[in-house]
């Protein structure tokens, strides 16, 4: 009986050191799903971007030339600033509840 109750703690103590060193931790999904949302979420607004700065161009086409080069210069620079918030979010790593602690 003491040696089932034995193997019975040491599995259960095996599942939950494999369960926190396997690669699939919650860190690590977290991680994951914040790229995958990061990623989902550039694509889709570039997507509403680049049909937004396209219709806003189709109305230049009249324009004198210098007017949609800076235009085109500027919507084409512009769009870089609103991902740096995004990308960061996505690439930061998330705090262990061991921190709270040291």
């Amino acid at each position: 009986m003491l040696d089932f109750m034995h193997s019975k703690c040491l599995s259960k103590h095996h599942w939950q050191e494999t369960k926190e060193s396997h690669p699939w931790s919650s860190g690590e999904r977290s991680t994951q799903m914040r790229k995958i949302i990061g990623i989902v979420a550039i694509l889709t607004y570039l997507t509403v971007y680049i049909i937004i700065a396209m219709t806003i161009g189709t109305y230049l086409i009249s324009s004198p030339k210098w007017l949609q080069l800076i235009y085109y210069i500027i919507a084409g620079v512009i769009w870089v600033l609103p991902l740096k918030p995004v990308m960061k979010w996505a690439n930061t790593e998330p705090q262990s509840d061991q921190d709270d602690y040291v």
